[in-house]
């Protein structure tokens, strides 16, 4: 688990607060406020498909994996794991994609 500093939690406490007041005044019904946050929200959701992806993957791999030989020679991934994590990567890669169209 990552930890931050006290400094570092102190800037997004003060950054939070500031959001805060900017949605308590109204600034999601502004001009723009969709478009300035369109990139954010490609990334925000890049973010989530990568992980999503991730924890798909080591399923995949974790479902398929076997030791080759005597304990302690490794694992190996059998061939329907491999192919069901590259499944996975096709569907990722075109998720990603899909995002950058928007």
């Amino acid at each position: 688990m990552a930890q931050i500093s006290v400094i570092r939690l102190k800037e997004l406490e003060k950054i939070e607060r500031k959001m805060v007041a900017l949605e308590a005044g109204g600034v999601e019904s502004w001009t723009f406020y969709d478009e300035a946050l369109k990139e954010y929200r490609k990334e925000e959701t890049q973010g989530e498909l990568i992980d999503d992806f991730l924890v798909e993957l080591e399923v995949a791999f974790l479902e398929g994996a076997y030791e080759p030989s005597e304990r302690g020679a490794g694992f190996a991934a059998d061939d329907d794991a491999r192919a069901n994590a590259e499944e996975i990567l096709n569907r990722f890669l075109q998720a990603i994609k899909d995002n950058d169209k928007d």
